[in-house]
């Protein structure tokens, strides 16, 4: 605990407060990751590379300790590393839509409405996306995913609605906030 005391008195003395570059005035901040060291340099630069970000990323903390069982990093890298996952869902069509229908109760003959609701299908089973959409939106991919999704309706529009010429009132998806507001999509 001493040397993480001193780490962060140092780091206060060296933040300057206040810095004016051409009139504009800063508030830069001193950050600091710190981590254990161990024998494989490949894992305590990640663990401090973790700690650096973590430290910049802070409101107010700049000192970041990382131990060698963080479990927030260790749960990071599962999401680094499944980023794999999420292309090869997308690249291999594992990944499907669920129409849920949804009824109106005020007026149960009205034409039909549905939700689409995206799943994964694999090894004969269907799953929930929770785990893939966590990890798109951790790796900033969860645009690929919503094209996907709206691809995905497009080509198989007729086939999922169209049949014996059956009318439909609405289709929705749910898409994520970061393709809502991106111009790509």
């Amino acid at each position: 605990m001493e040397n993480k005391e001193r780490i962060l008195r140092f780091s206060v003395e060296h933040s300057p407060f206040q810095v004016m570059i051409n009139g504009a005035d800063y508030y830069p901040k001193l950050s600091i990751g710190a981590t254990e060291l161990n024998r494989d340099i490949a894992e305590t630069m990640s663990r401090l590379e973790f700690a650096c970000d973590k430290a910049f990323r802070s409101s107010g903390a700049n000192l970041y300790f990382v131990k060698l069982d963080n479990k927030e990093m260790k749960k990071d890298i599962s999401l680094y590393k499944g980023l794999r996952d999420v292309r090869v869902a997308l690249q291999d069509n594992t990944l499907g839509l669920y129409a849920q229908p949804i009824v109106d109760l005020h007026n149960p003959a009205s034409l039909p409405k549905y939700e689409l609701l995206l799943r994964e299908f694999r090894d004969g089973e269907v799953y929930p996306p929770g785990q893939l959409l966590e990890i798109s939106e951790f790796n900033g991919v969860t645009q690929d995913v919503d094209l996907y999704v709206v691809n995905l309706l497009a080509k198989n529009f007729a086939g999922l609605f169209g049949k014996q010429g059956e009318l439909v009132d609405a289709v929705s998806i749910n898409i994520s906030g970061d393709s809502y507001s991106s111009h790509r999509f």
